[in-house]
């Protein structure tokens, strides 16, 4: 795609654009070649939809056909952070082809990880925090920090390695976006919490849980199969551990899986919480994918059992 074409637009076309089109451009500095890349955020105003365009990154993923794995070879194909965050099971690299402007791995030093034990994770957010706060001590507005993993290549992992992604940004980002429109409308509307209102019907329904404080519960109508929120105001180590036992559940379940955290951050109103969310995407070497044309273009099949899928998490846990 050729972004000058929106800038060579005719003036009507241009009108038209801006009316229903925001478009943001940041740059990010490539450590290896030293280059200014464009990173192209693109909203439609009208339905508050958006996506980031990095063309070297799109670039480099139709390309790079390498047989050897650029994680297990860290040393000569990354780039440490400046920060130097090296310890017992991770290492912290920037990220070359980045989804956004602060964006850096956790790489798991080994190829395969079976297990996901506390002292593991622990480490995981001891090192994003440290990341976390140094870009925001540079720049006090960049308040939404983001934890995510995508788990096998079945959940969107464009490399098998595994590795954390740690972003930090000015604004939250689309889907919390929602969440902060879905709590404000429900608090508006009924003068009620969304995810207490949520909690409660989930536990009638055996599909929620509450452990110490912190709430798990499915969500009823996932983009996908199964899905569970956790909410929790402290960032403990029994959250981690929570987290170390789901992580397991579904590596001994054989299941690709995306999980994120959306942490509470300093000066932030809007994050009350720690959010928390697993989404299972399929079995691991399952040959068909676990999204078709109904779930791009019109509404989600199931493809688990929620009642089932909970059962063995409130089992692990409890």
């Amino acid at each position: 795609m050729s972004f000058e074409k929106i800038f060579s637009l005719p003036k009507k076309e241009k009108e038209i654009f801006d009316r229903i089109f925001n478009l943001d451009i940041s740059y990010h500095k490539h450590l290896k070649t030293n280059e200014n890349n464009p990173i192209f955020k693109l909203k439609n105003k009208i339905t508050k939809e958006e996506i980031f365009f990095n063309i070297k990154r799109i670039q480099h993923l139709l390309k790079n056909k390498k047989s050897k794995c650029s994680f297990c070879f860290w040393k000569k194909e990354t780039i440490p952070t400046n920060l130097n965050l090296k310890n017992k099971f991770w290492i912290m690299i920037d990220n070359l082809f980045p989804y956004d402007i602060l964006h850096s791995l956790l790489i798991f030093r080994r190829h395969e990880i079976k297990k996901f034990n506390l002292e593991i994770l622990k480490e995981i957010f001891e090192k994003s925090f440290i990341w976390f706060n140094n870009y925001f001590e540079q720049n006090k507005k960049f308040i939404y920090p983001i934890i995510g993993i995508n788990f096998k290549s079945g959940a969107g992992a464009s490399i098998e390695h595994p590795h954390f992604h740690l972003l930090l940004s000015k604004e939250p980002y689309y889907f919390e976006k929602k969440l902060i429109k879905i709590e404000k409308y429900y608090k508006e509307k009924f003068k009620k919490d969304y995810f207490d209102d949520y909690f409660k019907i989930a536990q009638k329904l055996d599909l929620g849980i509450k452990i110490k404080n912190i709430i798990i519960f499915a969500t009823l109508t996932s983009l996908k199969g199964f899905q569970i929120y956790i909410l929790s105001k402290n960032l403990s180590e029994h959250l981690i551990e929570i987290f170390s036992k789901i992580f397991n559940l579904f590596i001994k379940e054989n299941l690709s899986f995306n999980f994120v955290i959306l942490p509470s951050f300093k000066n932030n109103k809007f994050r009350k919480n720690n959010f928390s969310a697993f989404i299972i995407r399929n079995k691991i070497g399952n040959k068909t994918s676990d999204f078709g044309f109904m779930e791009i273009y019109g509404t989600p099949i199931a493809n688990f059992h929620p009642w089932q899928m909970f059962e063995k998490i409130k089992k692990e846990l409890t």
